[in-house]
């Protein structure tokens, strides 16, 4: 069965900018998230895709602990 990143991966790939405003919002609403982003990997680093209501402090503190963790997530 797949889980909601499989799902979310398959529908932002067909039409990357517009599907995945949308599906932010959705997991948004579903997880009750005030805030939301999808990052993408560049290089080294991450950067934003799409945002909604987050913060560019809060985004840093994710691409922080992203890169923080970059070997155990590859």
């Amino acid at each position: 069965m797949p889980t909601l990143l499989d799902i979310a991966a398959d529908l932002v790939s067909i039409e990357p900018a517009s599907q995945a405003t949308r599906l932010l919002g959705r997991l948004m609403e579903h997880t009750r998230a005030t805030a939301g982003a999808v990052l993408v990997p560049s290089d080294k680093d991450l950067r934003v895709f799409v945002s909604r209501q987050a913060s560019l402090e809060r985004l840093s503190q994710g691409r922080s602990a992203v890169a923080a963790q970059r070997l155990l997530l590859q």
